[in-house]
């Protein structure tokens, strides 16, 4: 089994999907995708998803940005 990472291959799967999303369609998506958070510890998009207020995302970039700051948080 292939376990994806880091936030290219997050907007790579993105691609694929219809946006407007959810937090719930995201994390269905792509949530076992492990990105870098602080200090450098793999984390599940799920666990990201969990810590951004709101809950529409309009594109790939909106997703991206918001998972990249709650990662940095």
């Amino acid at each position: 089994m292939t376990v994806l990472r880091g936030f290219e291959a997050l907007a790579e799967a993105l691609d694929a999907e219809d946006f407007p999303m959810d937090k719930q369609a995201v994390a269905y998506s792509v949530g076992d995708i492990e990105v870098e958070g602080r200090g450098g510890a793999l984390v599940p998009v799920r666990v990201l998803l969990d810590r951004i207020p709101g809950d529409q995302f309009g594109n790939v970039d909106a997703v991206v940005r918001a998972l990249r700051a709650a990662a940095r948080a």
